[in-house]
């Protein structure tokens, strides 16, 4: 399983010319292998600072597709 970080990694490894926000969220498949398309970090704490916490939801989102993926629990609040 393969998670890419921004745009030019998910483009690069998918082959695609699509925006982020068509990729990220969706599993593809790169020689066989599943591949999450998300957020770069950086965007996420550029859109924090702004104000904008939806793509750290977004985020969170598609890295719990990872862990039930690979079949991880998410950890439970106390």
């Amino acid at each position: 399983m393969i998670v890419t970080l921004g745009l030019p990694a998910t483009q690069h490894v998918l082959g695609v010319t699509a925006s982020m926000s068509r990729l990220r969220g969706t599993w593809s498949t790169w020689h066989g292998i599943r591949v999450m398309p998300t957020w770069h970090p950086s965007y996420l704490l550029r859109r924090e600072k702004e104000g904008d916490v939806e793509p750290k939801r977004q985020a969170w989102s598609d890295l719990r597709q990872v862990m039930r993926e690979l079949g991880l629990e998410q950890a439970k609040k106390a």
